[in-house]
């Protein structure tokens, strides 16, 4: 009888991919797991947190999908992929003023980027 490989035993590079490679292949509830499982063990990977609040806000969760960019840009304020996943959030959200505010200060690198997207 093969052995079962333990989730612990995946290196997290390993499993962000599969999360990737799920959310391409369009297999979201495996995808969640996935990034979840991923995250449970590296809280601080700005770019999947951006990635998994686009898999958020793909399946229609918005407010969970808002707060997984939020906490994208908590991490790395810079993050373009996080900024991005962010206004179309938001926009989703009909949150239309803020969602352009964050994207023209997104384009032109400005600081208020950072109060907007992580405001407190």
């Amino acid at each position: 009888m093969p052995k079962r490989i333990r989730p612990a035993c995946i290196p997290g590079g390993v499993i962000l991919a599969k999360a990737r490679e799920l959310d391409r292949a369009g297999r979201q509830e495996e995808a969640e797991t996935a990034f979840r499982m991923f995250l449970d063990r590296e809280p601080d990977h700005a770019e999947a947190w951006a990635d998994f609040g686009g898999l958020l806000m793909v399946m229609g969760r918005l407010e969970e999908a808002e707060q997984a960019c939020r906490r994208a840009l908590q991490i790395d304020p810079d993050l373009a992929l996080g900024m991005v996943n962010l206004a179309h959030t938001l926009l989703h959200l009909d949150r239309v003023d803020e969602a352009q505010r964050l994207s023209l200060c997104a384009r032109q690198g400005s600081s208020e980027c950072r109060r907007l997207a992580v405001p407190g």
